[in-house]
């Protein structure tokens, strides 16, 4: 699969042996979330407000990553069948 969006928001995991979630998008940190559903709910509100829906990506602790929607489950992209 190629490389995601450079505006996309990430989640990933942070903290304490990964027990937060830290969100970023294109390259600024915006927070850090005890609870996925938070970071989840924060984006949501930011793309509301600003009326962009940039895509969603989960990037785990070892660099592997995938797109999820926006209640947290793994989607397929079109470049998945590259592969």
């Amino acid at each position: 699969m190629s490389e995601y969006d450079e505006d996309a928001y990430t989640f990933t995991p942070c903290g304490r042996l990964g027990g937060m979630t830290g969100v970023a998008q294109g390259g600024k940190f915006l927070g850090e979330f005890v609870e996925m559903e938070d970071a989840l709910t924060m984006v949501k509100e930011r793309m509301e407000s600003e009326q962009y829906w940039p895509s969603l990506v989960w990037v785990s602790d070892h660099g592997n990553w995938w797109y999820i929607d926006t209640e947290g489950n793994e989607v397929p992209h079109e470049d998945d069948d590259e592969e």
